[in-house]
C-alpha cells in the first residue's frame, strides 16, 4: 500500500553513501530519530503506531530501494520500501503477506553491498535465532524474527508429536496477548515451574509489544492451550483473539476456533487461524 511521502530529512553530504537520499537521511539520525520518523509516517497515513518497538534495516536491493522492517506497540509487523528516487512514495506491506522483497520475509537482510549500511543498521538476527524461528509455525515466524531483531532469545519449537498432544499433570502454561491489531503474543506450555511459565510468556509478548502492553489471556495448568487470531483481508490485520483450553491440543484448538468463528459469524471477510497451541 502506498504511503504519503516521508517528511524532508536534513542530511549532510558525508552521509550520502547508499544512493538513496531518503535512506541516507534516515541513517544520519540516531535510533530514536529513525523510530520517530517511521512512527510519524505511519500515523500521518492513519496507521496505529503509538511507539515503534522494533526497527530493523533489511538493506537495499540492486535498484537501491531501501527496506525497513518494524513493529509498533499497537500494530505490525510491517515492511516499508523506500525507492531510491528523491521524494518517491514509500510503500507498506504486512510482513509475509505477499511476494517479493517488499513483503518480506521480514527481519532478515536482503542482499546488498552498499557502503555505510553495516555501521548504522540494526544487527541481523543470529543464525541460531533464525533457525529457531524456522522451527515455529509459519504464522509465527515474522513475530519470532522481530523478537530476534530486538535481542530476545528464541527457543526452538519442539518437534511435532506423531500422536495428539495431551495434557500432563503438574505442568503449566500461559498465553499473553497485546490488544489487537497488534500481532504480539507470548506462549508457554509444559513447564514444571508455574512462575517460569508465566514469565516466559509475558517476556515473549513484551519483546514485540513493549513493556506493560500485554495481558494474560489464558492460564492453563494441567491442560493444553491454544490461541486463534481473527484476520481481516485485505489488508491483513488482527481483529480479534480467542483462546481455548482442553485435555488435548486438538480440543484446545477446536474450542478457540469455535469461539472465534461465533464472534465473527457475521463477517465474511474474517478468517480464524490458529496462531499457536501446546500442552
Amino acid at each position: 500500500m502506498a504511503l504519503g511521502a516521508m517528511v524532508a530529512l536534513g542530511v549532510g553530504g558525508a552521509w550520502a553513501q547508499t544512493g538513496n537520499p531518503t535512506n541516507d537521511a534516515l541513517l544520519a539520525r540516531n535510533e530514536a530519530g529513525r523510530k520517530e520518523a517511521f512512527r510519524s509516517l505511519l500515523t500521518q497515513n492513519r496507521y496505529a503506531c503509538a511507539e515503534v518497538t522494533v526497527l530493523f534495516q533489511a538493506g537495499l536491493d540492486p535498484r537501491r530501494t531501501a527496506y525497513w522492517d518494524l513493529s509498533c506497540r499497537d500494530g505490525g509487523p510491517w515492511r516499508i520500501s523506500i525507492p531510491a528516487e528523491r521524494w518517491a512514495t514509500p510503500t507498506l506491506n504486512a510482513c509475509g503477506q505477499g511476494t517479493g522483497p517488499g513483503a518480506g520475509p521480514c527481519f532478515r537482510s536482503v542482499s546488498t553491498s552498499a557502503p555505510g549500511l553495516a555501521a548504522a543498521a540494526a544487527a541481523a538476527p543470529s543464525a541460531s535465532c533464525r533457525t529457531a524461528c524456522g522451527s515455529q509455525p509459519q504464522s509465527l515466524q515474522n513475530a519470532c524474527l522481530a523478537r530476534c531483531a530486538s535481542g530476545s532469545t528464541i527457543q526452538a519449537a519442539a518437534p511435532a508429536a506423531t500422536a495428539t498432544a495431551a495434557a500432563v499433570r503438574g505442568r503449566f502454561g500461559f498465553i499473553y496477548t497485546a490488544e489487537p491489531p497488534s500481532t504480539a503474543f507470548g506462549f508457554s506450555s509444559g513447564k514444571t515451574d508455574r512462575l517460569a511459565a508465566n514469565m516466559d510468556a509475558i517476556r515473549a509478548c513484551e519483546a514485540v509489544a513493549g513493556r506493560n502492553q500485554c495481558r494474560v489471556a489464558l492460564d492453563f495448568p494441567n491442560a493444553c492451550g491454544a490461541l486463534v487470531q481473527a484476520l481481516t483481508t485485505p489488508p491483513v490485520q488482527v481483529r480479534r483473539l480467542a483462546s481455548g483450553v482442553g485435555q488435548t491440543r486438538e480440543q484446545a484448538e477446536a474450542q478457540a476456533l469455535n469461539t472465534c468463528r461465533l464472534a465473527e459469524a457475521a463477517s465474511a471477510s474474517i478468517t480464524c487461524r490458529i496462531a499457536i497451541s501446546g500442552c
